[in-house]
């Protein structure tokens, strides 16, 4: 499918910065190549989807996949990055913030939850792979 997917890093309803090896951990056993800025995950069927992060830099405050494909390994790392304290995924559509973790819940920003509705939190890939198909 043709979308971005947003995760982002908060504490205390701040952007938060988190090391950019711990964000990308979860997808590195997906990725074919890194370029410039994203790394190129590849899944069975030749299929590909991309995850952009500054991959030079120390710290990040989210990523964005893009064209995230339906195989369950990709949405198995998706659920995974979420399992931090402060990750919340945004998709695109009626969806509500997912989290992977409730503690995250006081650590969104106020904005965020008044714009898109209280949190989520789901329990696993395939929760977040139907949230995505259902948008």
């Amino acid at each position: 499918m043709s979308l971005d997917l947003w995760v982002s890093c908060f504490c205390h309803g701040e952007p938060h910065p988190a090391p950019t090896a711990g964000l990308r951990a979860p997808f590195d056993p997906l990725v074919l190549r890194t370029e410039p800025g994203c790394l190129v995950l590849g899944l069975p069927g030749d299929q590909e989807s991309l995850l952009f992060i500054d991959t030079t830099a120390a710290t990040a405050t989210g990523f964005t996949l893009n064209r995230p494909v339906r195989d369950p390994a990709l949405w198995r790392a998706l659920f995974s990055a979420l399992q931090h304290t402060g990750r919340v995924l945004v998709v695109p559509g009626e969806v509500p913030p997912l989290i992977g973790v409730a503690d995250t819940v006081p650590h969104l920003p106020a904005d965020l939850v008044e714009s898109l509705g209280p949190p989520v939190v789901v329990t696993d890939g395939l929760a977040i792979r139907h949230w995505v198909e259902n948008a």
